[in-house]
C-alpha cells in the first residue's frame, strides 16, 4: 500500500493553506480514532478511511534538512521530544516494527524546504518493507516538476486553492481565540467588505492575522 499523496499549491502563494490542511488532517485523525470524542464533526468527509490508520506521524521537512529517511525524522521530531533515556531507546526499536506491520499516515510539510544531501532522492526515503505507510506531502508546484518524482509513485494529487468558507473560518477563529467576545464574525465580514480586504481571506494565516488585528 506504500504510496505518495501530494498536496500542492494553486499558483505560487506560499500561505494558501498547505500546512493548515495537514494540521486539520492530524486533528481529524486524532478525533476519529478517539473513543472519548464520538460526536466529533470532521472537516474530511471520509472519516471512516482515517479510522483505518493506526498511527499518524507529522513531520516538518524544514526541520529535517540533514536527514534522508522518514523514520529518522519521526524519531528526532516526535519520539525524542516525548521520551528520554531508556524509554526513548525502546521506542526507537519499536518504531520500525510499527511502520512495517501497522497502517500509518506520514504527513510531511514543506517539501520545497528539504533536499537530499546526496542529491539522489526528491522525497524522504521510506524502506521497501514499510508497505503499509501512506505519505502525504506538501510541495510547491515547481517541486512537482522534478523528473525524479515519477507519476507512478503518486496515488493522488490534491490542489489547494485557499479557504472555501471564509466566514465560517472567521467565526471559528473568533470563538477559539476570544470565547465570549461581544464582537461577531458578521461584524468582521462587514468590516472586511467595507475596507475591501476580502483578497486576504483566501489564506488561513492572513485571515487569522486580520481577525486578531480587527479585534484588537
Amino acid at each position: 500500500m506504500k504510496c505518495l499523496i501530494a498536496v500542492y499549491l494553486f499558483k505560487e502563494n506560499p500561505e494558501i493553506g498547505k500546512s493548515t490542511f495537514l494540521a486539520k488532517l492530524a486533528l481529524d485523525w486524532c478525533n476519529a480514532v478517539s473513543v472519548h470524542n464520538p460526536d466529533h464533526k470532521a472537516i474530511f468527509n471520509d472519516v471512516d478511511t482515517l479510522k483505518e490508520f493506526q498511527f499518524l506521524f507529522q513531520i516538518s521537512l524544514r526541520d529535517a534538512t540533514n536527514q534522508r529517511e522518514a523514520i529518522e525524522m519521526i524519531k528526532t521530531q516526535i519520539i525524542h521530544m516525548i521520551y528520554t533515556d531508556a524509554k526513548r531507546e525502546e521506542t526507537d526499536k519499536l518504531l520500525p516494527q510499527i511502520m512495517e506491520r501497522e497502517t500509518c499516515i506520514i504527513t510531511m510539510d514543506g517539501l520545497n524546504e528539504w533536499f537530499d544531501r546526496l542529491n539522489k532522492c526528491v522525497v524522504p526515503l521510506l524502506a521497501h518493507c514499510q508497505t503499509r505507510c501512506v505519505s502525504v506531502i506538501t510541495p510547491r508546484p515547481w517541486k512537482m516538476a522534478d523528473e525524479r518524482l515519477k507519476d507512478s509513485e503518486i496515488i493522488s494529487l490534491i490542489e489547494i486553492e485557499g479557504v472555501i468558507d471564509q466566514e465560517e473560518l472567521a467565526q471559528n477563529i473568533i470563538h477559539s481565540l476570544h470565547p465570549g467576545h461581544v464582537k461577531t464574525h458578521i461584524e468582521f465580514m462587514t468590516y472586511v467588505n467595507e475596507h475591501q480586504l476580502s483578497h486576504f481571506l483566501t489564506s488561513p494565516w492572513r485571515l487569522t492575522l486580520l481577525v486578531n488585528l480587527w479585534m484588537n
